[in-house]
């Protein structure tokens, strides 16, 4: 289980978790579902790994956020 934030600051709480950029995260999400990842679409639920992910799998999914971010970091260079 794990969740993406979008701040600048680590996350211990509702608070804090509450202070990330909704926007980024909707983009981003957007961009997963582009590359057929069906993350959660809330940014405040957990993703989860079962053992339906195998290494293949696991690995494409890597790539695919890895090229989501990258696309990211390039719209929001200045």
């Amino acid at each position: 289980m794990l969740t993406l934030f979008w701040t600048e600051g680590p996350v211990v709480d509702f608070a804090s978790a509450k202070t990330q950029d909704v926007n980024l995260f909707v983009r981003f999400h957007a961009l997963l579902l582009e590359r057929g990842i069906y993350a959660p679409s809330s940014a405040f639920e957990a993703w989860f790994v079962s053992l339906a992910h195998d290494q293949v799998i696991i690995e494409e999914t890597i790539e695919k956020i890895t090229d989501a971010m990258g696309v990211l970091a390039g719209e929001h260079i200045s």
